[in-house]
């Protein structure tokens, strides 16, 4: 019975990884708030970013708006599937503070944004 739950666990965290490369774009909002803004917080999104655009992993970069606090929306487009994968696992794991709105949303592409 154990062996049977572990594989279905294991299919399960397959199945939605796989789900996860059908959307080659992330839409990002960062904004501060009357509380403050995370400015380090900030500089490690766009850090990671620079170094994925760098490495050819992003085919399209659209600042959708800007925040009067620092910070902004943005839309990332992956160069492909696996590139989708390593741009969701280096924003997902980056905390800011409280005071910090970070957002990341799935999307199949920047176009419509």
């Amino acid at each position: 019975m154990k062996s049977v739950l572990l594989t279905f666990v294991m299919v399960a965290g397959l199945s939605s990884s796989v789900f996860a490369a059908e959307n080659k774009a992330i839409k990002i909002n960062v904004f501060g708030g009357i509380a403050g803004f995370d400015k380090e917080g900030y500089q490690a999104i766009r850090s990671n970013l620079g170094f994925l655009l760098a490495k050819g992993s992003i085919s399209q970069f659209k600042t959708l708006s800007m925040g009067s606090e620092g910070g902004g929306s943005f839309c990332v487009e992956a160069a492909g599937k696996n590139d989708a994968l390593t741009l969701s696992a280096a924003l997902k794991p980056i905390q800011l503070e409280a005071k910090t709105v970070f957002e990341l949303s799935e999307v199949e592409n920047c176009s419509a944004q």
